[in-house]
């Protein structure tokens, strides 16, 4: 019978090992980085893939189009913000049992009438920003018990759907960038439905230029002085860890929209 190896032996010769490596690794760097090289070289091609990074403009619009697509973000061009409060109202008849009311909408009846909420509706978390406020004053005064404000509170669990901003998005990945102080983590995470807010000039080609451009000119435009975190946030929640079945909402939001203004 064979006696086991001290341990002591099989650490020393496990440490040995990785020592050589590191050393083989130190001095030979062009064949160190031959392998991820020929790897990555593989892995870029022009069609739609994790590794080409498209242009800016154009080219960066459709290409943020075409991967929300394929990790199921719905998003809804608009070419203005009152176009916008229209297409959200819309979206809040449907998700919170708001009553159809065509005068709600800017531009299509009489000034001063609002969209009535059904009662049991579970209600909305917005982040408190200027450009939401406007959006929502269609509704602010009917909604008013149902609203819950970022700068009040943090978000609850039995919001029907929450309202942020973005602060960049990622045309590489159709991700959406949103920063800590939309209300903390859980706004962007409890909600049913997150709705995000955006300007197709936010589009960025790829992870690194979106976050490069959330510096900012200032202390006060820098998402880094104003929030603790930011998420990256690509498609709705998923996962197919049982039997390979994809479900969606598992881990937070069963939907994402993004409305994306054009023409800012």
């Amino acid at each position: 019978m064979t006696s086991p190896i001290p341990e002591s032996r099989n650490r020393e010769a496990v440490l040995g090992a990785v020592r050589q490596a590191l050393r083989h690794a130190a001095s030979n760097p062009a064949e160190r980085d031959a392998p991820a090289q020929a790897s990555r070289s593989a892995l870029e091609f022009p069609a739609r893939g994790l590794f080409s990074i498209p242009a800016p403009g154009e080219a960066g619009v459709q290409r943020f189009l075409e991967e929300c697509a394929a990790n199921r973000t719905e998003v809804i061009q608009i070419g203005s913000e009152e176009q916008a409060s229209a297409v959200l109202i819309k979206i809040l008849e449907s998700v919170m049992g708001l009553e159809p009311n065509p005068a709600a909408i800017p531009g299509a009846g009489p000034a001063g009438n609002t969209a009535v909420v059904a009662a049991g509706s579970e209600g909305l978390y917005v982040q408190d920003a200027p450009a939401l406020r406007r959006l929502l004053s269609p509704l602010l005064e009917n909604l008013s018990g149902r609203i819950l404000w970022s700068s009040a509170t943090a978000c609850e669990e039995n919001r029907a759907a929450g309202l942020t901003l973005a602060e960049a998005l990622v045309a590489q990945t159709g991700s959406v960038i949103v920063g800590s102080d939309c209300g903390g983590r859980a706004a962007s995470v409890l909600p049913e439905l997150h709705i995000v807010y955006a300007r197709a000039s936010q589009i960025a080609p790829d992870l690194e230029t979106a976050l490069a451009s959330l510096g900012g000119a200032s202390a006060n435009e820098s998402l880094f002085d104003r929030a603790s975190m930011a998420s990256v946030v690509t498609g709705p929640s998923r996962t197919a860890d049982i039997e390979k079945l994809l479900v969606l909402g598992a881990h937070g939001p069963r939907r994402l929209i993004v409305l994306l203004c054009m023409n800012a």
